[in-house]
């Protein structure tokens, strides 16, 4: 559970960072949110809650959603699980405004990953819809 909690806090620590420093999420920290248990996520979802620029959004199913605000919008990493464990997770963007220079530095982020994931995207106006899977 600590490494998740280094990598969150990492990632998403501030509300006013610069475009040039976003610190998108890369094939490591994917692989630590794939090896994720429904529990282990839940809990550091519930530990990030407590800072101000992140909230725990939940479903029916009992599962927590983490929500990061920064300076240009929002972020939402939602797992889905299968026998307890991530086979997808859900990385969506809300911006407040449409940059597209922002939208193209998101997208082409995810698109140079590594090929063992997966990755579908969708986006539309102001919003980046990003689903990625491990590739066997």
């Amino acid at each position: 559970m600590h490494y998740i909690l280094v990598l969150f806090i990492l990632i998403f620590s501030s509300k006013t960072f610069s475009m040039e420093e976003y610190q998108l999420i890369n094939e490591y920290d994917l692989e630590i949110l794939f090896n994720n248990n429904i529990k282990k996520w839940n809990e550091t979802v519930l530990f990030l809650d407590k800072k101000k620029s992140m909230s725990k959004i939940s479903d029916e199913s009992n599962l927590y959603f983490l929500k990061s605000v920064f300076k240009d919008g929002s972020v939402t990493i939602k797992p889905y699980f299968n026998n307890n464990l991530v086979y997808k997770i859900n990385i969506y963007y809300e911006l407040n405004i449409k940059n597209q220079n922002l939208i193209n530095l998101i997208l082409d982020h995810y698109k140079k990953l590594d090929n063992n994931f997966c990755i579908n995207f969708n986006s539309i106006n102001k919003k980046i819809d990003i689903f990625i899977k491990k590739c066997f």
